[in-house]
């Protein structure tokens, strides 16, 4: 079975709850949504941070959170309203069918086949875990994220191997190793692998902060808006045949009239 994240959408639950009443048929806000409820499935079962505001704006998320389709935590963090339910469920499913095909197995085997069966899998790893071995040195990454996790590296799932992988690249082994202690102190118990790759994520790739991004979305558009303001009034003077003696190299009329 593929162990490849995803996030579930129950679209029957989106046409008749009221709660999505005036989003389900707005493409940004559900486009909103959508984007808040991969970002928790990522951190799930932790809180997920929020995507910056030029992803989804903030008086987006107040949409939701007055609406109680996602639940805000003191720190700044959300919960998507429903979701630990949903995994939850999710997991007793899969613990169930587990469960199920082994007392089949069981069942069905000769005496001495599971423990044959047994010892044949404890022998012969997973092909793609072979395959990312061969590939791959051992760093003082893996050690670090073995002690803090319970699991190797190549067991943890790919999300927590790409992302772990990825971060080496671009930050090194040592940065990466330093991170994972950090992410594990703020764990009271050994985490779920997804969980400590997150909390690792959150380490050495924040979001950028909500109120300075949006700070500089405002000065960037006031910036902009002054220079159109600049621009507009240098025209009107070249139009008047101001700049026809001088031409005045940042209005933008003298400017086009250097490039002919």
């Amino acid at each position: 079975m593929s162990d490849d994240r995803y996030a579930r959408i129950y679209f029957d639950r989106i046409e008749s709850d009221p709660k999505f009443d005036g989003i389900r048929n707005s493409r940004t806000l559900m486009g909103a949504w959508l984007m808040l409820l991969v970002e928790a499935e990522k951190a799930w079962p932790s809180p997920a941070f929020p995507p910056p505001v030029s992803w989804v704006p903030r008086r987006e998320v107040d949409v939701f959170i007055e609406r109680g389709l996602i639940d805000p935590t003191p720190d700044g963090r959300y919960y998507v309203h429903g979701l630990n339910k949903e995994r939850e469920a999710r997991s007793r499913r899969a613990s169930d069918a587990a469960s199920a095909r082994w007392s089949n197995a069981n069942r069905n085997a000769s005496s001495n086949a599971p423990s044959i069966a047994n010892a044949r899998a404890a022998a012969m790893p997973r092909r793609e875990e072979t395959r990312r071995e061969e590939t791959r040195e051992a760093r003082a990454t893996d050690g670090a994220w073995e002690s803090a996790s319970g699991r190797t590296l190549l067991a943890s799932g790919n999300y927590a191997f790409g992302y772990i992988e990825d971060a080496v690249t671009r930050h090194g082994d040592a940065k990466v190793t330093e991170a994972i202690g950090q992410a594990r102190k703020t764990f009271p118990h050994i985490p779920e692998t997804n969980a400590l790759a997150s909390a690792v994520k959150r380490i050495l790739d924040p979001f950028p902060d909500a109120k300075a991004v949006d700070t500089e979305l405002r000065e960037q558009e006031r910036q902009t808006a002054s220079r159109r303001g600049t621009e507009s009034t240098k025209r009107l003077i070249h139009s008047y045949g101001q700049h026809a003696d001088s031409p005045d190299p940042t209005c933008p009329e003298c400017t086009v009239g250097s490039r002919k």
